[in-house]
Order: C-alpha cells, then structure tokens, then sequence
C-alpha cells in the first residue's frame, strides 16, 4: 500500500513538473520579446560563483503600487521599457505594452539575478540590458543580457 502511494505521489509530481517546464518552453518559443535598461551592478556573489545582481533603470515608486495586482510597463518603439504605470490590464495590452503581476513577497515584477558561468564576469558586466519575454499573462522570463546595441551577449 505504502509503495503505491509513493508512486502515485511521484507520478503526480512528475506530471507537475513537466506542465512547469512545458510552459516556460512555451514562453521561451513565443513569447514577446522586450528589454530592460540595466544599471551597474556587481557581478560576484559570495557562495554562489558568478552571478549578476540585476538593477533595472524603471521609474516608479514602489509604494504606489503596493494595492494593485500588477502594473503596466509603458513600452518605446525598440521595445524597451521606459517607465511603469498603473494602467489596466486591457488598456495596457491592447495598447502593445507589458502588464506584470506583482509578486507581493518581494516587490518586484521579475527576477533580479542573471547567473553565468565562472570565470565570465568580464563579458557580462558590460552588459546594458535585460532581455526578456512576456507570457501574455503577467509573467516575463529573463531570456538573456545585452550590449548597448540589444545584440544578445553569448
């Protein structure tokens, strides 16, 4: 009996991993690409090897969006972010932009960190911006950074 509830258990879990990174598959194929102006940061982190600590040059204050579910980044015609606004959801994607969810434990629209292999600090600390992809549903993924030319660091 004990055996085939671990099974099940595995079984489910392996169903719920692979919807996980089906999705993000998914978002990495076809999802809208947009960047983000980066500002220096430090690329080491102690116990971790290399890592980018990411900060992203968008105007907004934080207290001002603290009640809502998420917010717009308004977009210019390269498709960078320029600054955050609360627009609707609606509003704001029919209008091209990117609306994110707010992630209410941290603060922040996506993640702040890039990791890289070790020993390429160098390569990356030039790096001006952010590249992303936008899920349609109020979620980006940082797909990789770049030079101040949007060409993609590899």
């Amino acid at each position: 009996m004990r055996s085939r509830l671990f099974l099940v258990f595995t079984f489910v879990s392996l169903i719920i991993i692979t919807f996980g990174a089906a999705r993000k598959e998914m978002v990495l194929q076809s999802g809208k690409v947009f960047y983000l102006k980066l500002q220096p940061v430090d690329p080491r982190a102690f116990m971790q090897g290399d890592k980018m600590r990411l900060n992203y040059e968008i105007n907004y204050n934080k207290n001002d969006y603290l009640h809502m579910s998420g917010a717009c980044l308004m977009l210019d015609e390269k498709q960078i972010g320029i600054y955050i606004t609360d627009m609707p959801k609606d509003k704001c994607t029919d209008s091209g932009n990117i609306w994110l969810k707010m992630q209410k434990t941290n603060f922040k629209f996506i993640t702040d960190s890039y990791f890289f292999q070790e020993g390429m600090a160098d390569k990356y600390i030039i790096a001006k911006y952010a590249i992303l992809k936008y899920d349609g549903q109020g979620s980006a993924m940082l797909t990789g950074l770049a030079y101040e030319t949007m060409q993609e660091i590899e």
